[in-house]
C-alpha cells in the first residue's frame, strides 16, 4: 500500500513539474505574442527594449509643394533612423483644416508636435489646443505672431528674401547703367512666409535702388508651375520691356522658363531668380536659363529640428525660445559656385 501511495505521489509530481513548464514556455519571446501589422499595411514595429518607451512626433506641415514635400520625406527618414514614429498631416494651405489637423494629433497623444503653420496669426489656436492638452510644440520655419509659449526654429523669411536679391545686387553694382523691370511671382499671399520674403526684396532690392528697379507686375501663382507658365505668357505680351523675374519658388520659376524658352527668349538678358535650389533649377542654372537659387540643405533644417523635438519630448521645456539657422542652412547658388556648394553640402544630380 506504501509503494502505491509514492508511485502516485511521485506521477503527481511529474504532472506538476509538466504543466509548469508548460507555463514557463507559453511566456518565451514570440510565444503567443503577435506584432501583425494593423489595417493600414504598414510593417510590424520591432519591440521597445525594455522600460523604454518609443518617442512619438506629431507633424503637421501648411502644404506639400515639392520643398516641402521633400522635407517632409527627409524629416521621416532622420525620425526613422532615430527610432522616432512619425504622424503626420497635410493643411493644403488652409488654416481651418490645419487646425482640425492639429485636434486630430492630439487625439493621438504624441510625445511632442511640429506644426509648420500656414498663416502667423490665423494657426495660432493649433498651438493653443496642444498647450491645453499638455503637449509642448515647435514652430517650424514659420513663426508665430503673439503667441509664446512654443520653441520656434527656423529660417527668417525676411533674410531669405534678401538673400534671393543677391545676384541682381551684384549686377546692379557692376554696371551703373543697368536696369531692372521686374515681375514677381508669389506663391501664396495667405501666409506670413511669403510677405516677410517680400519684404526683404522691397527692402534689399527695390527700395535699396531707386530709379534703377521698377516692378511692373506681380502675380499669385499658387505654388505652381502651369500658373506661372500662363502668367509669364501675359507679361511678355503686356510689358516687352520686362527683363528679370523673381519666384517665391523653384517650380514656378521653371515655369516662367518653360514659357521663354518657347518665346525663344534671350537669356543672356532675361535674370531669373528663385528659391528652393532642387535639381530642376540647378539643371537651368548650368544651362544659363535661371541666375541664381536660394538653396536651403534641407536634410540640416531637419536635423536641427529634430533634435528639438527629442528634447521636448524628453521633458526639456524649450518654449519661448527663437533658434534662428538661416544661415547655416541657406546659401545663394548660381553658375559660378554650384559645383563647389553640391560638393559643400554632398549633393549629386
Amino acid at each position: 500500500m506504501k509503494k502505491m501511495c509514492r508511485r502516485v505521489s511521485l506521477f503527481l509530481a511529474i504532472l506538476m513539474m509538466a504543466a509548469s513548464l508548460g507555463a514557463c514556455g507559453s511566456n518565451a519571446p514570440g510565444a503567443g505574442n503577435s506584432n501583425a501589422a494593423g489595417s493600414s499595411g504598414s510593417p510590424a514595429k520591432p519591440s521597445d527594449p525594455p522600460g523604454e518607451k518609443r518617442i512619438t512626433v506629431g507633424l503637421a506641415v501648411n502644404a506639400l509643394d515639392v520643398f516641402q514635400t521633400e522635407w517632409r520625406d527627409i524629416f521621416v527618414e532622420v525620425c526613422g533612423e532615430k527610432g522616432i514614429d512619425v504622424i503626420q498631416t497635410n493643411a493644403d494651405g488652409k488654416v481651418d483644416k490645419q487646425l482640425s489637423d492639429v485636434e486630430a494629433l492630439i487625439e493621438r497623444k504624441p510625445d511632442v508636435i511640429v506644426i509648420k503653420a500656414v498663416d502667423s496669426q490665423g494657426s495660432v489656436p493649433a498651438f493653443e489646443a496642444c498647450e491645453a492638452a499638455g503637449i509642448p510644440t515647435i514652430a517650424s520655419d514659420l513663426l508665430v505672431d503673439g503667441y509664446d509659449n512654443t520653441l520656434k526654429l527656423g529660417s527668417d523669411q525676411h533674410v531669405l528674401g534678401l538673400m534671393q536679391n543677391e545676384w541682381y545686387v551684384k549686377k546692379l553694382d557692376a554696371d551703373p547703367n543697368f536696369k531692372l523691370k521686374m515681375g514677381y511671382i508669389w506663391g501664396s499671399q495667405g501666409m506670413s512666409t511669403t510677405y516677410d520674403r517680400y519684404q526683404g526684396f522691397l527692402d534689399g532690392l527695390v527700395n535699396a535702388y531707386p530709379g534703377r528697379v521698377e516692378v511692373l507686375a506681380e502675380k499669385v501663382c499658387n505654388w505652381s508651375a502651369t500658373e506661372a507658365m500662363a502668367v509669364t505668357e501675359d507679361w511678355l505680351q503686356a510689358f516687352p520691356e520686362m527683363n528679370a523675374i523673381l519666384s517665391q519658388s523653384d517650380e514656378m520659376a521653371l515655369g516662367c522658363v518653360n514659357t521663354l524658352t518657347a518665346a525663344n527668349a534671350d537669356f543672356d538678358n532675361f535674370y531669373i531668380c528663385a528659391y528652393d535650389g532642387s535639381p530642376e533649377a540647378r539643371q537651368a542654372l548650368r544651362e544659363g536659363k535661371m541666375k541664381a537659387t536660394v538653396y536651403t540643405h534641407k536634410r540640416s533644417a531637419v536635423e536641427v529640428t529634430v533634435e528639438h523635438a527629442l528634447r521636448a519630448a524628453g521633458g526639456e521645456n524649450l518654449a519661448g525660445q527663437f533658434v534662428d539657422y538661416t544661415r547655416d542652412v541657406a546659401v545663394v547658388m548660381d553658375a559660378d559656385n554650384l559645383n563647389e556648394m553640391m560638393t559643400r553640402f554632398g549633393i549629386t544630380d
